[in-house]
């Protein structure tokens, strides 16, 4: 990886030995870092060379005296800069977190305890999204500045070359099938990401309720659901999809450990479009997918 001039700045109210490691392994791969403990002012010094937060615990920042006010300060820093975010977090902090700040669902968020490699690919997905934006303002200044050298206006060009302009766009659209891979273990779900996200875009949610407010914002022509999950489980997220017109008629693809006839049977009793073991390899699981996805 080439050097990345863009940095991550970690976010955290008290400093930690997790964070130490995690920012170590985020240096191995050639990232800038900075990391703010506390004073949250400092973010107005970095933020203008930043492209990655990463809030960890963001449950301690919101529970201290202002904390709700360093909260805003990091979100509207963030929006504001058009930087990506990822917030680390314990199981259940997410929901109380978004009773407070519904907005921050948009961003990603990993449970504690967080495997490196997940991690790793977490925040090199985060800088590769930011970098194609950040790339695309700029051609796009570029552009109008020369326009107006040349004494053109915005109007005129969308007048003269509308056309030209929207085949651009439909060309710059990536046309990938949308999977969405909803499992509570980050490391597997990350493992399997890596094995398709070049063929498919491909998201990541780690909860039942986090698939179902992602999919009623965002449509994907495939899910990969986990079987068992704790509090709602995958049977009861495919309940709960088939219950929405919106996301009723999206094939869903189980993903389980049980690999007896009873436990199979269990699972194809849901009639999902399939099940896929998790001990499968990554050739078998890409084949399985081009079948399912076939038009």
């Amino acid at each position: 990886m080439s050097k990345i001039e863009k940095s991550v700045v970690f976010l955290m109210e008290k400093s930690s030995i997790v964070i130490s490691g995690l920012e170590k392994k985020i240096k191995a791969e050639r990232f800038e870092t900075i990391s703010i403990v506390e004073d949250f002012d400092k973010i107005d010094n970095c933020v203008r060379d930043a492209a990655v937060f990463v809030v960890y615990n963001p449950q301690d920042i919101l529970d201290v005296k202002n904390g709700k006010k360093n909260m805003i300060l990091i979100k509207d820093q963030v929006k504001d800069h058009d930087c990506n975010m990822i917030f680390i977090a314990e199981a259940g902090d997410k929901e109380k977190m978004l009773r407070e700040f519904p907005e921050l669902v948009s961003y990603r968020w990993m449970i504690r305890p967080v495997e490196p490699e997940a991690f790793v690919l977490a925040v090199e997905e985060e800088m590769t999204d930011y970098m194609k934006r950040l790339d695309k303002k700029v051609k796009e200044q570029q552009a109008a500045e020369e326009r107006a050298q040349n004494g053109e206006s915005e109007e005129a060009v969308l007048g003269d070359d509308r056309d030209a302009v929207m085949m651009l766009n439909e060309a710059e659209q990536d046309v990938r099938k949308k999977i969405l891979i909803v499992d509570d273990d980050p490391s597997y779900a990350g493992m399997v990401k890596s094995w398709i996200k070049d063929k498919y875009k491909t998201d990541v949610v780690t909860a039942g309720m986090q698939a179902i407010t992602f999919l009623l914002k965002k449509p994907v022509d495939l899910i990969l659901l986990d079987y068992e999950m704790p509090v709602v489980d995958g049977p009861q997220v495919l309940q709960m999809l088939r219950q929405e017109p919106a996301t009723k008629d999206i094939p869903v693809v189980f993903l389980t450990g049980v690999s007896s006839r009873e436990g199979v049977k269990r699972v194809m009793e849901l009639k999902p479009s399939g099940y896929i073991l998790k001990s499968t390899t990554s050739e078998n699981l890409l084949a399985i997918l081009e079948e399912k996805l076939r038009s």
